[in-house]
């Protein structure tokens, strides 16, 4: 189980051809879009044994979260301030809790 759940892990080249894909599919929008994927869920700070000793047998993983995560901080750096003009409020309803994207369909793992 534990192999397989390794196998379906999430790289930056996969998350590419994923988001391209339903940019064109469900968006409309027929050029390669660039992206940075960076893996919310590796351990590289987890001091759990078994966490550690994944984030060992793949460097490859390790040094990719390093250097997206610096190119991001340095993007973010270096981008003019945004300054919202017009309406940058959110509707009251938003402070209630309502929902901002209503979905047709939900779904959800039991003890997530």
């Amino acid at each position: 189980k534990l192999e397989l759940l390794e196998e379906q892990e999430m790289n930056e080249e996969r998350k590419h051809k994923e988001w391209n894909v339903h940019y064109k599919e469900k968006v409309g929008i027929d050029i390669e879009i660039p992206s940075i994927f960076i893996d919310p869920v590796f351990p590289i700070f987890s001091k759990k044994d078994r966490h550690m000793r994944k984030v060992e047998r793949q460097p490859e993983a390790k040094s990719s979260f390093l250097l997206y995560t610096y190119l991001l901080m340095d993007l973010a750096k270096r981008m003019p301030a945004y300054r919202c003009q017009g309406q940058c409020n959110a509707p009251d309803e938003f402070f209630l809790g309502a929902p901002v994207i209503k979905m047709d369909q939900i779904s959800g793992r039991e003890n997530a």
